[in-house]
């Protein structure tokens, strides 16, 4: 693990200032017991039980900075509040982890009550398809047969104005 200059520098400037040369030796060691706190930003924050946050790249290569967990109070308070909030975040770490772990079954169920809904819907939608096929299909039958007979019955009409417009109806025979 690489150490910045500005990491050796808070180092000695926060936790042990006749460090010199052993400053870098002294937080890859502190560094050694610490546990990863949280991501933001490009950087990675972990913890250790001396209560220091280290924050490296979000590569993992490079330390970048140190600082002490102050919240503005005595070391010994400070120690306590850091204590409490890492065991609620421990604690709720593990809640969930549980949360997950129930969730992604029951995601995992919907997923596939999601996949059987859509091949039945692509079913129906192939069957609508196909009905609105055979509609149009049927609809252009029943032109076809409307339209004989409208055929017939102009034919029809055609012959009947023939018979009764002879000669004789011209003439004015009623």
């Amino acid at each position: 693990m690489n150490v910045t200059k500005h990491a050796r520098e808070r180092w000695e400037q926060r936790v042990n200032p006749k460090a010199g040369e052993n400053a870098e030796e002294q937080i890859r060691q502190a560094f050694q017991s610490a546990e990863y706190v949280w991501s933001d930003e490009g950087s990675l924050y972990y913890a250790n039980s001396d209560h220091w946050i280290f924050v490296v790249d979000e590569k993992g290569k490079t330390i970048i900075t140190v600082f002490e967990i102050d919240y503005g109070f005595p070391s010994d308070i400070n120690k306590t509040i850091a204590n409490e909030l890492i065991a609620k975040i421990q604690s709720l770490r593990v809640e969930a982890e549980r949360v997950k772990s129930e969730s992604d079954v029951v995601v995992d169920d919907l997923a596939g009550q999601i996949d059987i809904l859509e091949s039945e819907r692509g079913q129906l939608i192939h069957q609508t398809n196909l009905v609105t096929c055979r509609i149009k299909a049927l609809e252009e039958e029943k032109k076809v047969a409307e339209q004989e007979v409208k055929n017939v019955e102009y034919e029809l009409e055609k012959l009947l104005k023939q018979l009764v417009r002879s000669n004789l109806f011209r003439k004015g025979v009623s």
